[in-house]
């Protein structure tokens, strides 16, 4: 038998984690995070969030262009919640 380590579907916030780090730890978008639990701000201590669905995530270089690894704004916008595109930024791929 294999064993399988599986990524929660929700997340408590606890005292003094931002959503910066929520999102590192889990390697989700920050801006995708935020709009899949309709933030604003930075969520309080107990907030229950829930984690986008894991996709292709990747770490953005410098002097790449969303056009080349996307086939349009609209489709980068629907997946990673956000226009921003700049190095190390994490995006998810289509």
């Amino acid at each position: 038998m294999k064993l399988q380590l599986r990524r929660p579907i929700c997340f408590t916030v606890k005292r003094g984690q931002s959503l910066q780090k929520i999102a590192s730890v889990f390697h989700v978008a920050l801006a995708l995070l935020a709009k899949v639990n309709n933030l604003e701000k930075e969520p309080e201590e107990g907030t229950v969030l829930l984690l986008p669905e894991a996709r292709n995530c990747y770490l953005v270089e410098g002097g790449e262009k969303k056009s080349k690894l996307f086939r349009s704004p609209e489709l980068f916008l629907e997946i990673n919640g956000t226009d921003a595109f700049f190095p190390a930024m994490r995006v998810y791929l289509p």
